[in-house]
């Protein structure tokens, strides 16, 4: 170990961690004391959080580290890559089935509601601790738990993939009416949602370059996105559907133009409807050139069979662990090349 310096030592560490969620550098801390003390600043370079009582124990394991580094006046931790991913099945709260009794109803809302607001306490806490050196962050959910809103502001994140939905950032549209999900009206004391005048004013993600958009009703959201992420620079959207493609082609032809700082747009559209349609939005979206030039379009072929959950989820988080380590990730020119 003496012969390699700190600094390649602690590359070595950042490496060596960027697929693990957090585990090996738990095991790396434990080796030796001289290895904790190198390691301390880049232990928590890369956190994956699976539920809420994660995300418990990882704020506490994570403000005693910054805590121990304040008493030796070393540098604290700080948290770069952020993976979270509140999926059914493998979350902390569980799903109703097709059909259910009503006193199962009763009692699966009674524990959303009390989950919802340990959600906003225990989230708005995490994102206070990391916002501010958070480069990336991939944020995976299921309509199936819907989760409530969380005031909060990223001024250092670079790159942001979501699934689904975006509710959890910002809450400009109207909700849609969910029969089962418990009423949000006092958002769980996260405070109103600023409207999109107030978001214009403080962006949510003034430093955002690359934003990925996968598998929800993004054509009600992108006129928000315009304001919450002004930097913006690249734009992907999967399984994008008709109505996704018409506003995203409204916002970029927009006058002014939406987005003004883009110079990259991949698109891969999910078309069910007849052949006409579909070659009417193709062209569309191709047709973006002609008034964008600064803009390089990428549009994959459309695929007509939805993907199944497990593949979002399998394939974004290796995304996200490609990104770490330079890798492509999303950011390809065709399909074949994604990492």
């Amino acid at each position: 170990m003496d012969s390699l310096s700190t600094d390649v030592w602690q590359y070595i560490f950042e490496l060596a961690c960027s697929e693990s969620g957090g585990r090996t550098g738990s095991a790396l801390s434990r080796t030796s004391k001289a290895f904790r003390l190198v390691f301390a600043p880049v232990r928590f370079r890369s956190v994956r959080l699976n539920s809420l009582k994660q995300v418990e124990k990882f704020l506490v394991a994570y403000e005693a580290a910054v805590a121990e580094a304040t008493v030796s006046v070393n540098d604290p931790p700080h948290v770069r890559h952020l993976l979270l991913a509140f999926l059914p099945g493998k979350t902390d709260m569980f799903v109703l089935g097709p059909s259910f009794h009503f006193r199962d109803y009763h009692s699966w809302q009674e524990q959303k509601e009390q989950w919802n607001a340990r959600f906003v306490t225990l989230m708005t806490r995490l994102f206070d601790l990391v916002s501010l050196r958070l480069l990336t962050m991939t944020f995976l959910q299921d309509l199936d738990i819907l989760l409530p809103y969380v005031r909060c502001s990223f001024p250092a994140l670079r790159e942001l993939t979501l699934l689904d939905e975006d509710r959890t950032f910002f809450r400009v549209q109207p909700m849609p009416d969910y029969a089962l999900e418990p009423s949000n009206k006092e958002f769980y004391g996260a405070g109103t949602p600023p409207d999109k005048d107030a978001l214009a004013a403080n962006p949510i993600f003034p430093a955002l370059e690359r934003l990925h958009l996968v598998d929800g009703d993004w054509e009600t959201q992108l006129p928000t996105w315009t304001v919450v992420a002004p930097r913006l620079t690249h734009l992907r959207i999967s399984s994008a559907s008709e109505e996704c493609c018409g506003a995203l082609c409204s916002a970029l032809l927009a006058a002014p133009p939406k987005f003004p700082s883009l110079s990259t747009l991949i698109v891969w559209p999910y078309f069910t409807k007849d052949a006409v349609a579909r070659e009417t939005h193709l062209q569309s979206l191709h047709g973006i050139s002609d008034t964008r030039p600064e803009v390089n379009i990428v549009v994959f072929p459309v695929h007509e069979r939805g993907f199944n959950e497990e593949y979002w989820h399998e394939r974004l988080q290796r995304e996200w662990c490609s990104r770490q380590t330079w890798g492509k990730g999303p950011w390809v020119a065709a399909e074949a090349d994604n990492a």
